[in-house]
């Protein structure tokens, strides 16, 4: 069959129209911003700039090109340091394009389906010795982000509402650096982030928080003063409050050139500190030892200073044992602690449940190498989240105990004294911040649904068609002959399923962080085969509601209360006295009535005798 020279025309203009269209068809990331009518022509370009410094986006959008694929691995050599280029919009008019070292982020949550990463910003051909300085908002200038997946978490960025939250409460007094004698240099000591859409090759990744890190800048650190100490890991009695330092345990963030105890496989010399692999430092009691060397008299600086913190728990309750006067504890904690950022701390962690920053996911600072700061970090287990991402856990549970109070937090270490000998100041300081209205379910939700609107919904839908098996979006499907309990009384004292048991109708056990009954005479079968949940703004609203209703029990808040009679007829009358001419209520144990101003009576259980 022949082909006339009119078909091979019309042949060569249809191919030559697909190629064009081809070529200019739109990725979804320039869709999504043509939607949005971002262009060039209507943003600024900083691309050049080896500074930048923007205002805080509400929700940025990025493009990451130049990886065939995101990081994957903390260890594989192909995942490490991958060369990339990123687009970024900031939303405001503004738009910058940058090299950038790519690599995945975090410990837990590499076990997640979706993973974090982070982004070093690169002025040179990726060598990453020239860097991109960007400040954003009021936040220290930074080369180097975080991207949070937050994987379990219906929101994408709950522990930045927290985060947020804990912004407001610290907003009424000097900062860390100023308390400490330091240069205020707008280092907030805790991290903070919003909302980013990322993409990967023009397709749609994911919804990411766009994080400061835990880094020297942002804790008001220099990393060549040997009394300028950054802890980061697992810091519990065990490691270090009960007087012996677990140096595996924990990472030396700050200061940098410290040198190891261990040696190199030769002997010849010894190992740089590797935080990523800690180990114990050197210090003058060892061979490698050498006093001439500037490094090593920093490190061993640095580790008497950290031995000595391990110590200061033992002092106090050496102190306490000898009974001397509450004036004497006090002076003694506060020679070592910095009072008021443990007092945020608690009520802010008995706001939020932040049930898991006692032990590790808080950081510990100090700027002269003998009084310590604790900083909140890692605070996406709150408002009822989980780390296992398995269900939410109800306004009413802790996970250290089932009294609901700060005393769940403090049984060990610094805590212990700070809710023995600082319960009024503790109480005062909640009651001040929920009478200011930071504590408040709707300042709290303005938060969250400030967060989620700058998302918006259509972002949500296309995150939950990417990563369909996020927890978040799931449900719990119970197996046969079980049945889930919906109330935590007696979480502790219930064993662990165990498949190798017997269950009998009515007996209960623990699976996946829930409780479980059977239903009937049960072996081998799991309680369920699926788990999850549906978060929500309204989930989040009743669990906000009811916290703070917890939360002010805990805290005695009344905040119309003008006295109070004791109720419990085995107990005296309550008595007034006075400390620092501040006048008092001494209540018995038991349930105390308040009054209020509209002649109504509230009860009231009183937990310890002074107040």
């Amino acid at each position: 069959m022949k082909i006339t020279n009119t078909i091979k025309v019309c042949l060569l203009f249809t191919l030559l129209v697909g190629n064009l269209y081809a070529a200019h068809a739109q990725t979804d990331f320039e869709q999504r911003l043509t939607d949005m009518n971002i262009s060039h022509d209507n943003t600024e370009d900083l691309s050049e700039n080896a500074k930048i410094t923007i205002a805080t986006p509400d929700c940025a959008y990025v493009n990451i090109t130049g990886v065939t694929s995101m990081p994957w691995s903390k260890t594989d050599p192909n995942s490490i340091d991958m060369r990339a280029v990123m687009e970024v919009y900031d939303m405001n008019g503004n738009f910058f394009k940058k090299r950038i070292l790519l690599n995945a982020q975090g410990n837990s949550s590499m076990g997640h389906e979706k993973k974090n990463f982070s982004v070093n910003f690169c002025e040179d051909e990726w060598e990453g010795d020239k860097t991109t300085k960007i400040t954003i908002g009021d936040w220290v200038p930074q080369d180097a982000f975080h991207f949070k997946a937050y994987y379990l978490d219906g929101f994408r960025g709950i522990a930045n509402v927290a985060y947020k939250l804990f912004d407001q409460i610290v907003a009424d007094h000097e900062s860390y650096l100023a308390r400490a004698g330091e240069k205020d240099t707008g280092a907030r000591c805790y991290p903070d982030g919003f909302p980013c859409v990322v993409y990967h090759n023009g397709e749609f990744y994911g919804v990411f928080a766009w994080n400061l890190k835990k880094h020297r800048d942002n804790m008001g650190l220099d990393k060549k003063k040997a009394t300028h100490i950054q802890l980061d890991g697992t810091l519990r009695n065990e490691c270090i409050w009960n007087g012996n330092v677990e140096w595996t345990q924990f990472e030396i963030r700050n200061p940098k050139s410290l040198y190891s105890a261990e040696t190199t496989e030769d002997g010849s010399s010894l190992k740089k500190y590797d935080g990523d692999h800690p180990t114990e430092l050197i210090d003058e009691s060892m061979p490698n030892y050498d006093a001439t060397d500037k490094n090593h008299v920093a490190t061993a600086q640095v580790k008497h200073s950290i031995e000595n913190l391990s110590k200061y728990c033992g002092k106090l309750k050496a102190l306490e044992e000898q009974n001397v006067s509450t004036e004497e504890m006090r002076a003694a904690f506060e020679e070592r602690f910095d009072i008021k950022a443990m007092i945020d701390y608690v009520v802010f962690a008995d706001v939020v449940n932040n049930y898991d920053g006692f032990g590790k996911n808080w950081q510990w600072v100090t700027w002269d190498g003998k009084k310590w700061t604790v900083c909140p970090y890692d605070l996406d287990g709150t408002f009822g989240n989980i780390w296992t991402g398995y269900c939410i856990f109800p306004a009413e549970w802790n996970y250290f105990a089932e009294k609901f109070n700060s005393l769940s937090y403090s049984t060990t270490g610094p805590m212990y004294f700070v809710s023995k000998f600082y319960y009024n100041e503790i109480e005062n300081r909640y009651k001040e911040l929920r009478d200011k209205g930071v504590f408040t379910t709707d300042n709290i939700m303005s938060l969250l649904r400030k967060w989620h609107a700058a998302i918006g919904s259509d972002i949500y839908e296309l995150e939950w068609e990417k990563w369909k098996d996020s927890p978040c979006i799931g449900e719990t499907i119970a197996n046969d002959n079980w049945l889930l309990i919906n109330d935590w009384t007696g979480y502790n004292h219930l064993t662990e399923y165990d498949a190798a048991q017997t269950y009998n109708e009515g007996d209960r056990c623990q699976y996946k962080q829930m409780i479980w009954e059977a239903t009937a005479t049960t072996t081998g079968v799991a309680p369920c085969s699926k788990t999850g949940f549906t978060e929500s703004l309204e989930r989040a609203e009743e669990w906000i509601s009811r916290r703070l209703e917890i939360a002010d029990k805990m805290a005695n808040y009344c905040p119309t209360a003008i006295d109070r009679i004791n109720q419990d007829c085995k107990c005296k009358a309550a008595a007034i006295y006075s400390i620092d001419g501040i006048k008092r209520l001494r209540l018995a144990e038991g349930i105390n009535i308040v009054r209020m101003t509209d002649g109504s009576t509230h009860k009231v259980y009183n937990k310890t005798k002074d107040r």
